[in-house]
């Protein structure tokens, strides 16, 4: 007899217990699918928000001259949200100065030679070559410096721009024919600042 109730009991709190573990279940699935909406909801909305239009629009520059052709895109998103406004203003004006840089130094680009009235002998640098993104400055044909460009624009309307080499700043000018670059030794006060044309 005692057997039998033990039984019964074991078989009611099983089936009570059974019961609680389909309902919690039930709860859980509810809450995860609420969940789930509640994500696809908010992912939905973030898609369509300025920052992240802003940003894929981001994904798709190249640092290069293609770049400028995004501007438009950009252009479109101005208006929607004031601290995206922001950030749109400082990528198309990153875009138009990188564009601007791009063609000063395409314009630029080439083998420039000490002028004749410098003493070749003892001018630690005779030649300059401007590549597309490198300077090469040369002694005699032998190679000194060679680096990447770090550009920086000028405020002088005669100076295009300058490229910085370590200790070596040369300054970029069309304002005669051919180009000139005026190459300084900011380590040496007493060196004589070189002028070299750009050769055809």
């Amino acid at each position: 007899m005692k057997t039998i109730k033990i039984t019964i009991s074991t078989f009611i709190i099983l089936l009570f217990c059974f019961a609680c573990q389909q309902k919690q279940n039930k709860t859980t699935c509810e809450d995860l699918e609420k969940k789930v909406d509640s994500l696809t909801s908010l992912y939905a909305d973030y898609e369509k928000s300025p920052i992240y239009k802003f940003y894929h629009i981001l994904s798709k520059e190249k640092r290069t001259k293609v770049d400028t052709a995004l501007i438009e895109e950009y252009r479109r998103l101005i208006g929607k949200d004031e601290l995206v406004d922001l950030y749109i203003w400082d990528r198309i004006h990153t875009i138009n100065t990188n564009d601007h840089i791009g063609n000063i130094i395409e314009a630029f680009e080439g083998t420039y030679i000490l002028k004749p009235n410098h003493n070749k002998k003892s001018a630690k640098i005779t030649s300059i070559e401007i590549s597309k993104d490198s300077c090469f400055l040369y002694k005699i044909k032998k190679l000194v410096k060679a680096e990447k460009l770090k550009f920086k624009n000028s405020s002088n309307k005669y100076t295009k721009g300058k490229i910085i080499l370590n200790n070596y700043r040369i300054s970029l000018s069309d304002a005669i024919h051919p180009k000139i670059a005026t190459l300084d030794d900011n380590l040496c006060m007493d060196c004589e600042q070189l002028q070299f044309y750009k050769t055809e």
